[in-house]
């Protein structure tokens, strides 16, 4: 194929698959820098509330950022995340290989503890959320050895909980790569499906609850670009290392949301070294990219989590590690 014919085939690719596409630059609507003596962690949202979450001293705080208050979570033992329903609020344990520590707390939204649950889980838990639909708690869990072995089978399980069930469900492992190549990890959503994606492909896996119907979401605008050299010099230390064995691509996926409202699929891109650019992507209810929102944050900002929450705005908790100083804002998203 002539140079000619290639740039047109191109062309039309592109055009194919961006002529619906709409973009927007997104506002800043709220920001406020939060207590540098908390290790904030999370965005958590439902129909009612949302919360900014940390922990400190064995205790997980909640802070409300439009009443100002906090709420403290007590009876910890070693939970380290948290997820909420429209009544109450959850603890659970991400990466804990420990099969006698799989207990997920269940407290009011004022803070008062109820009761435990115990999970069965078959390796390391990495992500947790509640199906409102069906009142039930939903979990990936990920058996590490066998991942990072490159076994091609049996190594991440998703799981449904409730007052009746609580059984594991086989989906799918992705097969590492050889070295020099560093290990690529999975970026998983749980919701009312299972969402899948390796953190440096954008080519995401949706699963039903039962493991067995399958879909694939595909970006075929995106061309994943290799670091350049000032790209690079934004690095740290053991990153660099990294980029010199092999790694020449950054990681793609942060996370994946999902709009409960309309189903919309919100994927969210890791921002590359040196940018202040936060690129969001919304795919309707039939996997078809409509809509790009971009976010102009703070240089040297690391993004730690960021959510739709519930108003309809986008929540992101930043970072600066030269200042140890975190930052909540808000930001048009429609």
């Amino acid at each position: 194929m002539s140079k000619v014919k290639l740039m047109i085939f191109l062309l039309f690719f592109l055009l194919k698959y961006n002529s619906n596409c709409q973009e927007i630059k997104s506002e800043i609507i709220y920001s406020e820098k939060l207590s540098p003596n908390i290790s904030w962690n999370q965005i958590i949202s439902n129909s009612q509330v949302s919360f900014i979450v940390g922990f400190s001293d064995e205790q997980a705080q909640l802070y409300n950022y439009k009443t100002k208050e906090y709420i403290s979570l007590s009876e910890l033992s070693g939970q380290n995340t948290a997820f909420m329903s429209d009544s109450n609020i959850y603890l659970g344990t991400i990466g804990n290989l420990d099969s006698n520590n799989n207990k997920v707390l269940k407290y009011k939204l004022n803070g008062e503890f109820c009761n435990n649950i115990d999970l069965y889980y078959n390796g390391g838990i990495v992500d947790f959320s509640f199906d409102r639909k069906n009142n039930r708690i939903t979990y990936l869990s990920l058996k590490m050895n066998e991942f990072l072995n490159g076994k091609t089978s049996d190594s991440i399980f998703g799981g449904v909980y409730t007052t009746n069930s609580n059984l594991p469900v086989i989906l799918i492992n992705y097969k590492q790569p050889s070295l020099p190549n560093r290990v690529v990890m999975p970026i998983y959503s749980v919701s009312n499906k299972f969402y899948l994606a390796l953190e440096n492909k954008y080519e995401i896996d949706i699963y039903s609850l039962n493991g067995k119907n399958k879909q694939t979401i595909v970006n075929h605008e995106f061309i994943n670009a290799p670091y350049t050299s000032r790209e690079i010099s934004y690095l740290k230390p053991m990153e660099k290392i990294i980029t010199s064995t092999g790694v020449k691509y950054p990681p793609v996926i942060k996370r994946i949301d999902v709009n409960e409202r309309n189903n919309d699929i919100i994927v969210t891109r890791n921002v590359r070294p040196g940018s202040k650019l936060l690129l969001l992507d919304f795919f309707n209810i039939d996997n078809k990219l409509y809509k790009k929102v971009k976010i102009e944050l703070e240089l040297n900002e690391i993004l730690v989590d960021s959510r739709l929450v519930q108003d309809l705005t986008y929540g992101c908790l930043l970072y600066k590690e030269d200042s140890n100083q975190y930052r909540f804002a808000r930001f048009v998203i429609e």
